[in-house]
């Protein structure tokens, strides 16, 4: 089975990095939040 990839805007980028400084929360929480991949914001 093959799975798409998917993509993400500049601004979802921007949103996610700024939400990871400002927030408080793990980059793993986030990534929860977001319903993106593991690792992603690492």
């Amino acid at each position: 089975m093959k799975k798409t990839r998917r993509i993400y805007t500049r601004e979802f980028k921007l949103e996610a990095a700024h939400l990871l400084e400002t927030s408080g929360k793990s980059a793993a929480q986030i990534e929860r939040d977001l319903g993106i991949g593991t690792g992603c914001l690492g």
